[in-house]
């Protein structure tokens, strides 16, 4: 279902609720009208109608014609047992072709049937010109649909006006929520109302909005807190095994204990790495300065470089234009670092590793074993595409989180069967 905003779904239920009832209003209008002309005919029908009865029981001639009134009569003899069983006078709207008009017209008709003086029945039909009830209801139809057009405007027009003095508080108050940044020094919240309602729609978010922040500065501090204090057990242990390994024991026993201190190492690095997602997610970097990119890439291809040698990696690095950005530097370190040392771990021997640098953007490509990556899966934390031990999985879930954070755009896309990561930088 589309969404629609409050404004919008009030004044369509008001349209459409307005028209229900000015219809419903417009039909017992015409109705009412149409049985007040009906009785207004009826009356000059009845009062015509008993004066030819006189006449005809006084014994008077009565010619059987159209008068100068529109009226057409005709008095018919009828067996007195008919007479006797309809009593009662008979409306109907009916057609009557009228002579000097030579035309045919609505008309409304009286029957009745009554007896003389000398105990004769008849059957006394007369029809009179009635109104146009098709040009009526045209006519009726139009008013009233200009009236409830114009009616309808100045409701929609007025509630307009209104809706929008009274809510302007919550519109207030939508933005500064779309504007507020948990963690971050944000505006006070306005009040802005007079409105009871409102003041305690403004107090609650007041309320929620403190307890939040609360809870997330107690959360970081928490989370800081553990990650050192995990950190100093963990560089203890590690230095006792390598101790132990030192002394004179036995090569299984050395075995196990290098087993051991990889995987405390590993356990090091995943407590450092989580340490500096959340340092970077409750923006703790705030410390910016312009930095050129391509010095940063250069000094990190180097090191990996040397360091994955035995790989015997072709790395060549194009710098169409210099690209400077203004970034912490610490972030912008462990950014490139992440994507370069991503494409040496995931590499094949005597694969290749190129590094493009646009005026506005970074493209990281490398040859690999994998083919075409999920790109729904590869920014999620603890993902591994392979089984490497020097993966903690994180990697490029950091790199995510940096450029969230930083207004960075990351993709990834499969070409030429190469994997790219491209950085770019629109906003800076």
């Amino acid at each position: 279902m589309k969404n629609r905003n409050l404004l919008t779904s009030i004044i369509l239920r008001t349209t459409i609720t307005i028209t229900i009832i000015l219809s419903v209003w417009a039909s017992l209008v015409f109705f009412a009208i149409i049985n007040e002309v009906n009785d207004e005919i009826d009356d000059s029908l009845d009062l015509y109608c008993d004066y030819l009865i006189s006449q005809k029981k006084q014994g008077k001639e009565i010619i059987e014609t159209q008068t100068n009134s529109n009226n057409v009569f005709f008095i018919t003899p009828v067996d007195i047992n008919t007479a006797l069983s309809n009593q009662k006078s008979y409306y109907r709207d009916t057609m009557i072709y009228l002579y000097d008009k030579m035309e045919t017209e609505p008309a409304r008709a009286l029957t009745q049937y009554f007896i003389d003086e000398g105990n004769r029945a008849y059957k006394i039909e007369i029809f009179t010109s009635s109104i146009e009830k098709k040009d009526l209801i045209e006519t009726i139809a139009w008013w009233l649909f200009t009236l409830a057009l114009i009616l309808l405007l100045t409701i929609i027009i007025v509630y307009v006006w209104i809706y929008k003095k009274s809510m302007k508080p919550l519109y207030l108050l939508l933005n500064w929520q779309k504007n507020y940044n948990l963690g971050k020094k944000n505006q006070p919240l306005p009040q802005m109302s007079s409105i009871k309602e409102f003041q305690e729609l403004y107090i609650a978010t007041n309320q929620s909005t403190q307890r939040v922040e609360k809870a997330f500065e107690e959360q970081k501090n928490f989370i800081g807190n553990a990650s050192h204090e995990i950190q100093t057990p963990l560089a203890i242990s590690i230095n006792r095994l390598e101790n132990i390994l030192n002394q004179d024991i036995s090569e299984e026993l050395a075995e196990e204990i290098v087993k051991t201190i990889s995987t405390l190492e590993h356990l090091t690095r995943l407590n450092k790495t989580l340490l500096l997602l959340t340092k970077i997610e409750n923006n703790q970097f705030l410390e910016k300065e312009n930095l050129s990119l391509a010095s940063i890439v250069n000094n990190s291809m180097e090191v990996f470089k040397e360091i994955y040698e035995y790989k015997n990696i072709k790395v060549s690095l194009e710098v169409e234009s210099d690209l400077n950005v203004n970034i912490n530097k610490t972030l912008c370190e462990v950014l490139i670092n992440n994507l370069i040392k991503n494409a040496f771990i995931h590499n094949i021997e005597n694969g290749e590793i190129s590094i493009k640098i646009y005026s506005n953007k970074i493209v990281f490509s490398n040859t690999s074993k994998s083919n075409e990556l999920d790109t729904e899966k590869i920014f999620q934390r603890f993902f591994k595409e392979s089984s490497s031990n020097s993966s903690i999985g994180l990697g490029l879930s950091l790199v995510k989180s940096i450029c969230n954070n930083n207004n960075i755009k990351l993709d990834y896309y499969w070409k030429n069967n190469l994997h790219n990561f491209c950085l770019c930088f629109f906003n800076y």
